[in-house]
């Protein structure tokens, strides 16, 4: 069965919406069970029904079953990291938009998304491949909206669709989604479409930057292979890496920072012919090596990068992989430059 996650973006853009309202975000984060340590880091994943529970503490305590919708205009390009980025630098809307769309797993890989035009319209769509209600109506109503507001943001002059379908029910006040699309708003819909002329999806954007837009793609790209895709023992050598200048990592420890017990991750890397303590092994090998060619750090820095507790254990482990010493191994990469 997929596990469907989404950036911890859709859970930090309460904290903005929910200041405004006098309500307060870490009780939010509390109630619905998420250590605010998790979205420290800016392309964190998170458990879509985890977003989706954090979203209903926060329309529940701020009495506003029409969250999302009202406060999609606080929806900001940072909050998509490199796809974002990617946005501003876009040349017309109908650009912006299908990036989003050849990009859609960076924000969350519970949707699915296309594009198409004809001689007068760009038409985006989008479709919960869950229930919409397990997503959690006011995440999507935020989201969805959020690309136009985004889109709104960047691109100056008025940015209005001919017509906006939702899969959601109908609300029990509709009137605030029609004022923030300012067309009519279709509801219990098959998928969500956003519908614009083209003469508006095409208006070209003179300070429009295509060679770094290319490289936000790169970077959204690289991370959806790395972390959306990425195998087991990736993920595992990435929390590997992270934890060593912090002490020896343990399985019980990397597996709770993977959101999995310790055998489920041994299960998992023996799938894919691996161990942990031959990943923490091969992955300590190979920063030793890259660590001893940057000559400025003295060897005892070395040793505690990379997790071991003093300088005598660190060059004996490098021994056992190398046959050498740490400083006959540095000697010889110096005399070979």
């Amino acid at each position: 069965m997929e596990s469907y996650t989404s950036l911890s973006s859709w859970i930090s853009a309460l904290d903005m919406i929910l200041l405004q309202r006098n309500v307060s975000y870490c009780q939010v984060l509390k109630m619905a069970g998420i250590d605010q340590q998790q979205l420290g880091k800016p392309y964190e994943r998170i458990e879509v029904s985890t977003i989706a529970k954090a979203w209903r503490i926060a329309t529940n305590l701020c009495e506003d079953e029409n969250l999302g919708i009202s406060s999609a205009h606080l929806c900001q390009p940072v909050h998509w990291h490199a796809l974002g980025l990617a946005m501003l630098c876009s040349s017309s809307v109908a650009q912006a938009l299908q990036r989003v769309v050849q990009f859609e797993e960076l924000l969350t890989n519970v949707i699915k998304q296309s594009y198409c035009r004809d001689e007068q319209y760009f038409y985006l769509r989008m479709k919960t491949k869950i229930p919409i209600e397990d997503v959690g109506l006011e995440v999507v109503d935020f989201g969805f909206a959020g690309l136009l507001a985004v889109c709104r943001s960047i691109f100056p002059g008025e940015i209005t669709p001919v017509r906006v379908c939702l899969q959601r029910p109908v609300p029990s006040n509709p009137e605030c989604f029609e004022a923030f699309y300012g067309c009519q708003v279709n509801f219990s819909c098959e998928q969500h479409e956003l519908v614009l002329p083209l003469e508006l999806a095409d208006r070209v954007l003179d300070h429009s930057d295509p060679q770094l837009a290319e490289r936000q793609d790169d970077l959204a790209q690289d991370y959806i292979q790395r972390i959306v895709h990425s195998s087991f023992v990736l993920r595992t050598q990435d929390a590997i890496k992270e934890q060593l200048p912090k002490g020896e990592p343990s399985q019980q420890g990397i597996a709770e920072r993977l959101c999995l017990s310790p055998r489920q991750l041994q299960r998992q890397l023996q799938k894919e012919g691996s161990s942990f303590t031959s990943l923490l092994k091969a992955v300590r090998k190979e920063l030793a090596q890259q660590y001893l060619l940057q000559h400025y750090r003295p060897i005892t820095e070395v040793a505690l990068l990379l997790g071991f507790a003093d300088h005598s254990n660190f060059t004996r482990a490098f021994k056992s992989w190398f046959d050498c010493t740490p400083s006959e191994y540095r000697e010889r990469t110096q005399a070979e430059v």
